[in-house]
């Protein structure tokens, strides 16, 4: 690593005061998940017998948002974690996150997440959401904005902006379950060497473990008695998040040639269909869909749609595959498969008719190679 890279890890990259992208404390809900009747649920319902809801969801009092000491502070701010890039450089790297990264993993709510990014205040963006963004943008920033950001290559700059991430992680500095899994998504996007053991792996695990914990896997009852803390929004957002987990979960077994952790046998969160996929980016400003979002959304979220539908194809055969004690499949089921599979390669021919959007040109080649 270069002497320049490693100051820009414990130093600013720009000599002016940096926005204050840090969220007060404040309280808020979290969400807890039990299935076992006979355990924390059978408590909860002894103490409310009258809830209708018995899919497992509670609502429960959270911690303040951030919780760390003055030590913990300082070292964060040694690590360089309050020193954002220069302005341009943050709307850079975002708007290639919502160009690049984000119709193939849906992990944020845009106008949620460029509110507050472009009107910094009391509620600002999470800084670990925020660093982890950029770690994944950091894969298709240009060598103009690489080198004006104070790196050399592309990969000492998402070293940097991945040990940012970590340090945030490691220090418990987020407390909202969400938006951790959002965060740790995103981190999945690290990845050094074969010797690196927080790979895409690890924290594919660690984001599915958060997303059992707070239930996103199971698809709460219509009469849940804490509708009210969840908007359709949220709804929307919970369904990309699991359904971002199993996606990146099926493609890295594939990779790595190992079981998968989870499987659709063990949840019913519906896949999230394109209104779904819609619904991130409501509320947005025309100015904001100028400068970060691509031209062709819509189709976008058709073939998100789509590479979902392959994946759970996909999935179907890799638990067979990965039994202990494998059993032949029949020629019948080979071939339902694969003609299951062909259904979905003959949407893409329809949607590439249509398709003049550069963006949606590069994510429709992205998705050919899922087939090959």
């Amino acid at each position: 690593m270069s002497q320049s890279t490693v100051h820009s890890l414990t130093t600013s990259v720009t000599t002016r005061k940096p926005r204050n992208l840090t969220r007060q404390p404040h309280k808020f809900k979290q969400f807890y998940h039990q299935c076992d009747t006979q355990g924390v649920g059978l408590v909860a319902d002894l103490c409310e017998p009258e809830r209708r809801d018995k899919s497992g969801h509670f609502v429960v009092a959270a911690l303040s948002s951030t919780n760390i000491d003055s030590d913990t502070h300082e070292y964060l701010e040694k690590r360089g974690c309050f020193d954002l890039p220069a302005l341009d450089i943050q709307q850079s790297l975002v708007q290639a996150y919502f160009h690049y990264v984000h119709p193939f993993l849906p992990v944020i709510h845009v106008s949620s997440f460029l509110k507050p990014f472009e009107n910094p205040g009391q509620n600002g963006v999470c800084l670990h959401l925020l660093w982890s963004v950029f770690l994944a943008a950091a894969n298709f920033a240009d060598a103009m904005t690489v080198r004006s950001a104070g790196y050399e290559s592309r990969k000492d700059m998402k070293r940097a902006m991945f040990l940012r991430a970590k340090a945030l992680y490691d220090a418990n500095y987020e407390r909202s379950k969400i938006v951790l899994i959002q965060a740790v998504l995103l981190m999945g996007f690290w990845y050094s060497d074969t010797e690196d053991r927080l790979g895409p792996w690890h924290w594919n695990g660690i984001a599915i473990s958060l997303c059992q914990t707070v239930g996103l896997h199971r698809e709460p009852d219509a009469s849940l008695n804490h509708s009210q803390y969840r908007s359709s929004i949220d709804r929307d957002l919970w369904k990309h998040l699991w359904w971002c987990c199993f996606f990146r979960e099926t493609w890295l077994s594939v990779g790595m040639g190992r079981p998968m952790r989870i499987g659709l046998s063990h949840a019913d969160t519906p896949k999230p269909d394109a209104k779904a996929s819609e619904s991130l980016y409501s509320e947005l400003t025309e100015s904001q869909r100028r400068r970060y979002i691509p031209e062709d959304p819509e189709n976008l979220f058709l073939l998100w749609d789509e590479l979902l539908s392959v994946t759970s194809v996909l999935s179907r055969i890799l638990s067979v595959q990965h039994l202990a004690k494998r059993t032949l499949s029949t020629h019948s089921d080979v071939n339902d498969l694969e003609c299951e599979l062909r259904g979905h390669h003959k949407h893409l021919d329809c949607l590439r008719t249509r398709a003049t959007d550069p963006v949606l040109t590069l994510h429709m080649h992205h998705f050919e190679l899922f087939f090959e």
